[in-house]
């Protein structure tokens, strides 16, 4: 692909001499940088350890088996992407082959993924036999996966027998620039920064705010549920529900804030569109507050999204973690509704 947008953008610089000077040199721009980039892949090259197509090519001409291993990373990608935990994906896409060839990144790559299945089934003493199986041939395997190995060995230590020396042979300079690095693209790094905080600084604060942080981002229910805490979403459900004209006073029993808040609040949704204040007919004194056509349209798409949400974080749970949140949310909602 590289290539081909190599050659296009040549054709095209030669084929048209008289286009626009900022054009022209965009044109030989893609050029080099398609070559290159082609070049850089098509000639087998390792990188820091890490193999391109045309060494990847090689590995797979060499060995069947790494065809395979390539498949199963593909295909295990794919669902990642889509959000599936490795514990919910097929037995047999993870072999539990014997590594031949630790310098062989496919099959070190496959072998990684086994072992992560079990944390992620929280058997975490069987992953922690298997990474420190895997961790003895650190000098034949690629930096980046040597660096991952001792990530995880730090996770299972700090969760498990937190060791002092153990945490300090683990926990290098090395480490923490490579877990700064990479903690906002990956998941596995916030896991690792909260147990940090949490069994290693003893700082529950700091690994509560890491927590709830990756939780939003893992369940699009919470985002919903923090826009909800914010007031809006409350506001305009509550007056689509309830027909008699709604005061901002009673917004303020209700939501349990003070008449302060709801004033700003309610100007800013006025100002967003969301609602209109009105004259109350049987007291000049009073304002009711009505949603506007806009503001219906809000809350029933956020309704709909958030009902979907929560379907699909109930499912998550399990039928017995759902039923007892559930149960629990309940009784939380008993405990602070107001009295009328």
């Amino acid at each position: 692909m590289n290539l081909l947008t190599a050659i296009l953008a040549l054709v095209l610089w030669v084929a048209y001499p008289e286009i626009p000077l900022p054009l022209h040199l965009f044109l030989l721009f893609s050029f080099i940088c398609g070559f290159f980039l082609a070049l850089m892949n098509g000639i087998p090259l390792k990188m820091s350890g890490i193999t391109n197509d045309a060494y990847n090519l090689i590995l797979m001409h060499r060995d069947l088996n790494t065809r395979k291993y390539l498949a199963l990373q593909l295909a295990v990608n794919a669902e990642v992407q889509k959000g599936v935990r490795l514990k919910d994906m097929p037995d047999e896409w993870f072999p539990n082959d014997e590594v031949t060839d630790y310098r062989n990144i496919m099959q070190v790559a496959v072998k990684l993924l086994y072992i992560s299945r079990y944390v992620d089934r929280k058997e975490f003493e069987t992953a922690h036999v298997l990474f420190s199986k895997i961790e003895r041939h650190k000098e034949e395997i690629v930096g980046l996966y040597v660096k991952e190995i001792e990530c995880e060995l730090l996770f299972l230590e700090l969760i498990g027998k937190r060791r002092k020396e153990e945490v300090e042979r683990l926990y290098t300079d090395k480490i923490k620039r490579y877990i700064q690095r990479y903690k906002i693209m990956m998941s596995s790094k916030q896991r690792l920064l909260c147990a940090l905080a949490l069994y290693w600084e003893n700082q529950p604060e700091r690994a509560k705010e890491i927590y709830e942080k990756v939780a939003r981002k893992r369940f699009p229910v919470n985002r919903m549920l923090a826009d909800l805490a914010k007031g809006e979403l409350f506001v305009l459900n509550y007056l689509m529900v309830h027909q008699d004209p709604v005061h901002p006073k009673e917004l303020s029993q209700q939501m349990m804030v003070s008449t302060a808040r709801v004033a700003a609040l309610l100007n800013r949704m006025e100002e967003e569109g969301l609602i209109v204040r009105l004259p109350d007919s049987r007291d000049n004194r009073q304002t009711i507050i009505t949603p506007t056509q806009f503001g219906i349209q809000f809350v029933q798409e956020h309704r709909t999204g958030l009902v979907d949400a929560m379907a699909k974080a109930l499912e998550l749970l399990g039928p017995e973690d759902a039923q007892n949140y559930l149960r629990i949310q309940k009784k939380i909602l008993q405990n602070l509704t107001p009295p009328v």
